[in-house]
């Protein structure tokens, strides 16, 4: 979403439409970060900490386990997702331990261009106010990763968007209610005569 957005910005003739899921957001002012978000977020993009947390955690955390706490972390009901996508997931994770030199320092580097991005709000700002193109905000009620504060700030940034929260949901609805997620999105692209 943070990509799309800078993306959007910059390159405005390049964005017809925009559908943000979740995304990326700085908090509004004053507002606290959870215990958990700063262990399962912050941490990870600490410099040297934090690819020697995730190298170790990778090492140590059979992928099975890996992607059974990234669920619990991202979507309100794990249990219900479907088995096909806990299995895709579980095999992305033992990819993933092939690439155990790389993907803990990559994952370190994305995490810290998130921060300096996020925590910069006047710049911020300026960047989501100049996307021209219309945009769909979807937003879970219940995400751990994005808290909804961030998904109701950007939308008192930009009155204009389309802003939609699923209720009981968390940072995935398109995997944790597709048909509502599609009908929303298909509703949305019709009525702003925006091709797939």
């Amino acid at each position: 979403g943070l990509i799309a957005m800078l993306l959007a910005s910059k390159a405005p003739d390049l964005v017809s439409g925009l559908i943000l899921v979740n995304p990326a957001s700085p908090l509004p002012p004053r507002a606290r970060i959870s215990p958990g978000m700063i262990m399962r977020l912050v941490i990870p993009a600490l410099p040297v900490v934090g690819p020697a947390s995730f190298r170790t955690w990778m090492r140590a955390v059979p992928p099975e386990q890996q992607v059974a706490d990234t669920l619990q972390f991202v979507a309100k009901y794990p249990e219900r997702l479907p088995k096909e996508y806990v299995e895709v997931a579980v095999e992305l994770a033992r990819q993933r331990m092939d690439r155990i030199d790389w993907a803990p320092n990559t994952f370190a580097e994305a995490a810290q261009s998130i921060g300096r991005t996020l925590t910069n709000r006047s710049s911020f700002k300026a960047m989501v106010r100049h996307i021209m193109a219309p945009t769909l905000l979807v937003h879970g009620d219940s995400d751990q990763v994005v808290p909804p504060l961030a998904a109701d700030y950007l939308s008192e940034i930009r009155t204009d968007w389309t802003y939609h929260v699923f209720s009981d949901t968390g940072h995935v609805p398109m995997i944790e209610c597709p048909d509502e997620f599609l009908a929303l999105v298909d509703s949305w692209m019709t009525a702003n005569a925006i091709a797939a």
